[in-house]
């Protein structure tokens, strides 16, 4: 199960403040640090088996104000659209080895080692992603975790595992007959 102590440290190395609740709605638990509302960081855990996490910036702020593009009705009855000017892209998008970087950092101080982990960077003049993906063993699987910065190179969202797989060897393996069988059963 998830702790609140490893909710604390992922929340305090996200920039995360509050403390950890625990949430359990009867079917599932988890935890949040941070409001729900979108006025400021949050990150939300869950006690799933890979002990998914994300984070998201504060996304409330701005809503208002938001520049709209007004429709106008002509007598007629005819929709009238105002053009709209093109969208600016922000200031201060880091690069992708910028970012790549910062993943590092942020990886190294929720206790995962970076030079075991691949990484996919991409950037634009919008924002800049970084996927970090994680193979104990191919057949075990891949964990990964995903960031993506915007203006002034604010972390905006990122989402993960807390879980570390581990190899546990071979296990006994059905023949093709019995396996059909348990097929047509259903079972």
């Amino acid at each position: 199960p998830v702790t609140a102590d490893q909710v604390a440290a992922l929340a305090a190395a996200l920039g995360v403040t509050g403390e950890p609740v625990r949430i359990d709605e009867g079917y599932g638990v988890s935890w949040r640090v941070g409001p729900e509302d979108g006025t400021a960081p949050s990150l939300f855990v869950s006690d799933d088996p890979q002990q998914s996490w994300s984070y998201s910036n504060a996304w409330a702020e701005g809503i208002e104000g938001r520049p709209v593009c007004a429709v106008t009705v002509d007598p007629d009855g005819t929709q009238v659209a105002e053009d709209c000017p093109e969208p600016e892209p922000p200031s201060g998008v880091p690069t992708a080895a910028d970012a790549e970087v910062r993943v590092r950092e942020l990886l190294s101080a929720i206790g995962i080692e970076p030079t075991a982990v691949e990484f996919e960077m991409f950037a634009d003049g919008w924002s800049a992603n970084v996927t970090a993906s994680s193979t104990i063993d191919p057949r075990a699987g891949v964990l990964t975790w995903s960031f993506t910065f915007g203006a002034e190179g604010v972390l905006q969202y990122a989402g993960g595992a807390l879980a570390t797989p581990v190899a546990v060897g071979p296990y006994p393996l059905i023949d093709l007959a019995t396996a059909f069988s348990r097929l047509q059963d259903q079972t």
